[in-house]
């Protein structure tokens, strides 16, 4: 039994060891299998890699590289060996080595292919310690354990040194091009000084007394100097063309106004020819499209002079058709423009050759007309620089018809551009001036923009009716009759004119001498709608026109938004009670300069509570509020709700003022409860357009504005600074340099810290302190615009959408660039404020013993104005300079005007404490 037993654990025993050495075998060659695996895809993995032709790294998620390919070995120096199992960091730059393991662990967490060093420059680093040039792509591996990154390098030295010597080649070419730019410039400057001297002073000869052989010789001078003009204005538009330096703006335009103004210039030449000229727009056609109005208007007005300067007898007509078309995209409206005339024609031969530089039909027409051949060469431009094309037919004897094609971009809602600039233009009938060339009235017309039409009799009248009528151009909107001319003959004239076959219902205004009034007083008031005395002023037409449109239409805008504004020297606002809504106090400062010029009564307030309080106050009873939108606690829009729901003021305008111009920002501002919408920086002329439409609509009445005597006006600033880095500050400024130096020293003021923050530091992933430094951007957006410095402006624009949309990639290097640029324009802002301070103080830091010192109730005036921020403290100082400097010395006077003039009266007032206490004063 025992010994069954021990040969049964033997058997046993022996199974086992078969079992197990059967089962080692098993898992060794599923190792084996498994490493062979393994090897083979490793293999495969290295040829792969061996096979980039870019030199390729492979790192683990802590930086260590695992693996390289011989391209990596040539392009770094090193050897596998040397590489392996060593940190990634010894192939950058030995500046940015210590700040790459952060970089790699960036990665790590948001893993993604991306390239590196496409608009940066990124470096490597070489075993012998040199730098290169490199691009980088980056690429996740995810295997079934771990993450490798797979980095491929390119070395870009060479590249580099192509596109130098490119950019050399092409500097060298703009500056060629440059120069031949400024030679046309300058010569351009030179030829046109004299010949506008030579137009000017045979325009002045010719009305003087001079023999019918004299006047003859002097209109042949006046011809030939407008003549060469014109030349020389082709030269450079074909030069500009040619250096792609022509731009093209698109923006909304009302075709039938910009026909209608084309016609009426025309209109005269063909009258004097005695050729008709006549304008046909087919009812298809889209009356506002997307284009460049200037270009266009350029290109037609080409083709029309051409066609009434070749046809002599007939006439020109100018069609304008909606074509179909199979290349226009569906958004777009192909229109042709048709010039057809009755001339000399052209010759099949020329035909093909006359859009070309300097050719016209054939050398006879060089000697029988005048022109260069340039006209339809930059015709041929323009019309592709719109996106069209031109053609001709023609028949020698029979005359011409020359067609431009231009595909229109229909305007759509969502484009996001505004119609709301698109105005019919104000059309003036005047019936009793002497003839168009002399009428006075017309030039001051056409000097505020509108069209004007003047008329000796009533026979033009009619004429200038039924044309209009027949061809369904614009009537007039207003009458303007010289009554001084017709004198007691007036009254059956103003009949004669209700009287004929559909004369429109339009208000009449009469001019007349002091004398008359009483008897023009006396007419008829539904035939008389008001009077004007001679000399007529600019801005009481304007007034008057004004005020009987919005009578007869009640249209408060229509006169305002078709007028220059600019012709008119008048304060516009005279007595409108404006509250000005800003946290940033250099924008309050300047608004409330501009309109307070302007005849504007203003109240300021530098926050969305302090507005409310304003408004609160029964005292204050406001005509329209201009409202900053982005603020900070309450901004404008929650401050707009807070007045309109709880304060419940629902009819006073509210205007939004921001630096943002989306149409979905303007719908916003309007949906809860503002009237209007206005963009930074905020222009003038557009500012006051803007509050007179509201505040006329508001009272319901025209606001009529305060001439100002031309002698006493200020018609050009010709020493105004010009800064590289700032545009349009005079108009901004309304030439007032003063309030331009002090906008220009707040703004550096303000944003002085800028600088000194740690970009590389800065925590742009909390959304908190990324906010804060986005409403910075935003204030020093507002200040930039303010001033005119447009490059940063646009730099502030990029950076703020970045900051608020956590785009982390690029704001930082928008924000240095923001830096660089705020401090050039320190730079070069230098000599001008150096210039302001020596014009400011006296011509040493001595005060004459002949001035007195001030007394210490002035002293203490002067410290509760400082105190409570009243803005008559720097009035006090400017008129008590030479006083204040001898009671506190120079050098601290000098520190306390500057904050003054800076309006930091905190700091000012603590400056002039301490100086009278070392005094012993207080």
């Amino acid at each position: 039994m025992l010994i069954f037993l021990a040969f049964s654990i033997l058997a046993l025993m022996l199974f086992y060891y078969s079992w197990a050495n059967n089962t080692r075998m098993i898992i060794a060659s599923q190792v084996r299998k498994e490493l062979e695996a393994q090897k083979q895809k490793d293999n495969m993995f290295e040829s792969l890699t061996e096979l980039s032709p870019e030199a390729m790294v492979i790192i683990d998620t802590s930086g260590v590289i695992v693996l390289i390919n011989s391209q990596a070995e040539k392009l770094f120096g090193y050897s596998r060996e040397q590489l392996v199992g060593q940190k990634i960091n010894m192939l950058v730059p030995v500046s940015v080595a210590g700040k790459h393991d952060s970089y790699v662990d960036g990665y790590v967490n948001k893993p993604r292919t991306r390239p590196m060093g496409m608009a940066d420059d990124l470096f490597s680093r070489h075993a012998d310690g040199s730098e290169f040039p490199v691009e980088v792509s980056l690429s996740p591996i995810q295997l079934d354990d771990k993450m490798l990154i797979a980095s491929s390098i390119r070395n870009i030295s060479e590249r580099k040194k192509i596109e130098k010597t490119l950019k050399s080649a092409i500097d060298k070419a703009k500056s060629a091009s440059q120069a031949k730019t400024s030679f046309l410039a300058n010569m351009s400057h030179e030829i046109r000084t004299p010949l506008n001297a030579v137009i000017g002073l045979t325009h002045l000869l010719k009305g003087k007394e001079l023999t019918s052989e004299q006047l003859k010789l002097v209109s042949n001078i006046q011809l030939a100097g407008r003549s060469l003009l014109g030349i020389v204005n082709d030269i450079l538009d074909l030069s500009k063309i040619e250096a792609n330096e022509m731009p093209v703006v698109l923006e909304p335009c009302n075709l039938q106004q910009l026909l209608d103004e084309i016609y009426s210039v025309f209109s005269n030449q063909a009258n004097q020819k005695r050729i008709t000229l006549g304008l046909h727009v087919d009812p298809d056609v889209t009356p506002i499209v997307l284009t460049d109005k200037k270009l266009l208007q350029q290109v037609i007005t080409n083709l029309l002079s051409n066609a009434i300067k070749f046809t002599n007898e007939g006439g020109v007509t100018l069609t304008v058709t909606r074509e179909g078309s199979d290349t226009a995209l569906p958004e777009q409206q192909l229109v042709r423009f048709t010039i057809e005339d009755t001339g000399i024609g052209i010759s099949e031969k020329q035909q093909k050759k006359i859009f070309q530089p300097f050719n016209q039909a054939d050398d006879g027409i060089n000697r029988r007309f005048d022109g260069t051949g340039l006209g339809l060469s930059i015709v041929t431009n323009l019309s592709e620089l719109l996106g069209g094309k031109v053609g001709v037919a023609s028949e020698m004897g029979k005359g011409s018809r020359f067609w431009l094609d231009v595909p229109f971009t229909l305007l759509d809602n969502d484009d996001g551009f505004s119609t709301d600039s698109i105005v019919e233009a104000i059309h003036i009938w005047v019936l009793g001036d002497v003839d168009q060339k002399d009428c006075v009235l017309k030039k001051i017309g056409t000097s505020l923009g509108w069209r004007v039409f003047c008329g000796s009799n009533l026979e033009q009248f009619k004429q200038e009716l039924e044309q209009r009528l027949t061809s369904q151009k614009a009537l007039p909107d207003v009458v303007v009759i010289d009554w001084k001319r017709y004198q007691l003959d007036s009254r059956p004239i103003i009949e004669d004119i209700f009287n004929l076959p559909q004369w429109p219902n339009i208000p009449v205004i009469a001019v007349c001498s002091a004398d008359q009034q009483r008897d023009v007083a006396q007419y008829d008031g539904e035939r008389i709608n008001g009077i004007l005395l001679y000399p007529v002023q600019p801005a009481e037409l304007f007034s008057l026109v004004n005020k009987v449109l919005i009578d007869h239409t009640g249209d408060t805008s229509r006169v305002l938004e078709s007028t220059k504004m600019e012709a008119i020297k008048a304060k516009w606002l005279p007595g409108v009670r404006i509250l000005v809504v800003d946290d940033n106090q250099m924008n309050l400062d300047v608004v409330e300069q501009i309109l307070t010029n302007n005849g504007a009564v203003v109240t300021t307030a530098c926050s969305g509570t302090k507005a409310i309080d304003a408004l609160k106050d029964a005292m204050n009873s406001f005509d329209v509020v201009l409202m900053d939108v982005q603020m900070p606690e309450m901004d404008g829009l929650e401050t707009t709700t807070f007045i309109r729901q709880q304060l419940h003021i629902k009819k006073l305008p509210i205007i939004a003022l921001t630096a943002g111009t989306l149409i979905d920002e303007k719908n916003r501002a309007l949906s809860i409860g503002m009237n209007d919408f206005l963009s930074k920086p905020i222009e003038p002329g557009q500012l006051i357009l803007c509050l007179r439409k509201q505040v006329e609509r508001y009272r319901e009445r025209a606001v009529m504005i305060e001439h100002i005597d031309a002698s006493n006006s200020v018609t050009s600033v010709p020493n105004w600074p010009e800064i590289t880095g700032i545009s349009n500050s005079v108009d901004l400024f309304q030439g007032n340099v003063n309030l331009f130096e002090f906008a220009l020293r707040r703004l550096f003021e303000e944003h002085r810290d800028l600088e000194h923050i740690n970009l590389d530091a800065f925590p742009f992933d909390q959304r908190e302190k990324r906010l804060a430094l986005a409403a910075e951007i935003h204030k020093l957006r507002g200040s930039s615009g303010m001033v005119g410095a447009k490059v940063l402006y646009n730099l502030t624009s990029q950076a703020e959408i970045s900051l608020r949309k956590g785009e982390h990639d690029e704001q930082a290097q928008l924000l240095r660039n923001i830096i660089r640029e705020l401090k050039q324009l320190q730079h070069n802002s230098q000599d001008f404020l150096a210039q302001q301070t020596l014009q400011t103080s006296p011509a040493n830091n001595t005060v004459e013993t002949t001035v007195e010192k001030m007394a210490e109730i002035e002293v203490e005036q002067l410290i509760i104005a400082l105190e409570t921020n009243d803005l008559s403290a720097s009035e006090i100082v400017d008129n008590n300079a030479d006083r204040i400097r001898l009671l506190m010395g120079a050098e601290a006077f000098s520190a306390f005007n500057q904050e003054v003039q800076m309006l930091n009266y905190s700091k000012a007032v603590d400056i002039l404490k301490n100086a009278l206490s070392s005094k012993r004063m207080v």
